[in-house]
């Protein structure tokens, strides 16, 4: 569980806004491989995404563990199913409380040009917050990110795709497994630290 909080952590933070003039969220179904490098890390994980359901599930490359964002409902589940257990949390806490798929009222992107990435095209993008270059991305029409290049103060990252399916997600993906015992989580646990 932990290294998939971590993973998840690290999305949150690189995964950037979608785009100016682009969907504000993914506009379609899709499954995505991405590789995650930061201060001297690496991850890998796979993203699936329903546009019906605005649901949106990461797992670790090793499996094993997965989490579920519920967007119009504002929770979160996290799914052990060596245990065949999940916990639910409010969608405003953990490492998933920075909604990946949206965009920030702050953030002014600039269209660079374009590239093609894991075989797709997409539009390439210079962000900038509070007058501050905060790196670049590349998006597809359907709003999917492909590719982030991000920077905040000495702390930088890349985020890319290394393979994505077009095909629909089946409603299963977003769901607890039949028979899985739910549980919610500890109270305390979930509470944010005062931003200094």
């Amino acid at each position: 569980m932990r290294r998939l909080i971590r993973s998840v952590a690290l999305a949150a933070v690189l995964l950037p806004p979608a785009a100016e003039a682009q969907p504000r969220q993914p506009s379609r179904d899709y499954a995505a491989t991405y590789r995650m490098e930061s201060e001297g890390k690496a991850a890998e994980i796979r993203v699936f995404y329903s546009a019906a359901s605005r649901r949106q599930r990461v797992e670790t490359a090793e499996g094993g563990m997965a989490m579920i964002h519920d967007i119009p409902g504002n929770r979160m589940l996290m799914l052990n199913a060596q245990n065949r257990m999940a916990m639910e949390l409010p969608g405003n806490v953990g490492p998933g409380q920075q909604n990946m798929l949206n965009v920030p009222d702050d953030m002014t992107l600039t269209r660079t040009g374009t590239a093609t990435v894991a075989g797709h095209r997409c539009t390439t993008y210079r962000a900038m917050q509070a007058g501050v270059e905060r790196g670049t991305v590349c998006v597809t029409d359907d709003g999917i990110l492909l590719r982030a290049d991000f920077q905040q103060g000495e702390r930088r990252g890349t985020m890319q795709a290394t393979a994505l399916s077009l095909d629909s997600q089946p409603a299963s993906l977003f769901q607890v497994p039949e028979g899985w015992q739910v549980t919610q989580m500890p109270q305390g646990q979930g509470q944010r630290r005062p931003q200094r």
